[in-house]
């Protein structure tokens, strides 16, 4: 009973803040919700190349080298979205997503199981 409560609040809670955040922006600077299908789309798309190579990366670089560069790009994203007038610049800022995100998940991981 303990693990469905949790798993309960944290599916809310994820799905509170992707809701707030990821899939609103372009709504926020005039996009309709195609904008926002289509960002998410676009994201998810820019995603999965990174997500596959990312083994050969861990390989080649360090963690902290890595992390270090996925850090970089999540401020560039973060800046760029804050700076963004139109859905279709959002639209192109979430292509970072796979230079950010989608380098970071895979390092942690690896990160926290030799650890």
């Amino acid at each position: 009973m303990y693990l469905f409560g949790y798993y309960s609040n944290y599916d809310v809670y994820a799905k509170y803040n992707y809701d707030k955040f990821s899939a609103n922006v372009p709504k926020n600077v005039g996009g309709t919700t195609s904008h926002q299908g289509l960002a998410l789309f676009f994201i998810a798309i820019s995603e999965m190349p990174m997500l596959f190579l990312s083994k050969k990366f861990i390989i080649k670089y360090k963690y902290r080298v890595i992390l270090l560069f996925s850090a970089i790009f999540y401020i560039i994203r973060l800046t760029l979205l804050s700076l963004a007038t139109s859905p279709i610049m959002i639209i192109g800022i979430g292509m970072l997503q796979a230079l950010s995100f989608a380098v970071f998940l895979p390092t942690i991981i690896k990160l926290l199981l030799i650890v």
